[in-house]
């Protein structure tokens, strides 16, 4: 938890450097938060570290300038901190362990939560085979199950809605209930998207009028593992 409140800490406009060995995570990881753009400090012992990278260098000298800041990640902090020359290990950043019915339990409840928002739900891409997405199909009684057990109010959901809600919720993205308007989060990697952004199911159905079409086809379809910050572990 203290791992994933500093990773919190780095916003899309506050760290621009995207290098792994650099990344939030990294940073993250040897007790580091980002207070200002691409700025560090280390709540235990006050130190601060400019992570800025220069404009003007070519390749081989950003390649060195990034190699001296990760090794500062540890060198910086202050004498007696005990994150001075030590770090959490790599294998703290994952998703939690759960046996398999506690995560198609999960799954389905982050589903059914995600379906709040049916006619407002993305139109997605994803990696998976028509196999896998066969077997997702499965999931939709027991979706349905679960949201009658949570709702008052019938499920009238399209399938194209339950099926964009169970490939957000398969891949980490939840309901931003920090946003007054309809949004998703990961959990992990603290990326925020407004579903508004995107090309809805309905906007991608060939039967609504061309008009409708055109007016949304500046809005690209919600890639559910691109739409990731690139040190997520999704």
């Amino acid at each position: 938890e203290d791992l994933l409140a500093r990773i919190a800490t780095y916003k899309i406009h506050t760290w621009l450097t995207q290098s792994s060995r650099i990344s939030p995570v990294r940073c993250a990881r040897n007790g580091w938060i980002n207070i200002d753009c691409s700025t560090l400090k280390c709540p235990m012992c006050s130190a601060m570290l400019l992570a800025q990278i220069p404009d003007d260098l070519n390749d081989e000298e950003e390649v060195r300038w990034i190699g001296r800041l990760a090794q500062q990640l540890q060198s910086a902090h202050n004498t007696g901190c005990p994150w001075k020359g030590h770090a959490c290990t790599s294998n703290v950043y994952s998703v939690p362990l759960a046996t398999s019915r506690e995560t198609v339990d999960e799954i389905c409840q982050y589903t059914a939560d995600l379906l709040k928002y049916c006619g407002q739900l993305p139109a997605t891409d994803q990696p998976l085979s028509a196999f896998e997405r066969g077997l997702l199909r499965n999931l939709q009684l027991k979706v349905f199950d679960v949201y009658k057990s949570t709702n008052e109010e019938p499920l009238t959901a399209e399938d194209s809605d339950v099926n964009s809600a169970l490939l957000l919720a398969l891949f980490g993205w939840r309901i931003d209930k920090e946003k007054s308007q309809p949004a998703v989060k990961c959990e992990l990697c603290f990326r925020s998207a407004g579903l508004w952004l995107f090309q809805s199911t309905d906007d991608s159905n060939p039967a609504r009028n061309v008009s409708a079409n055109e007016s949304s086809c500046t809005k690209r379809r919600f890639n559910v593992v691109e739409e990731h910050r690139a040190f997520c572990y999704w």
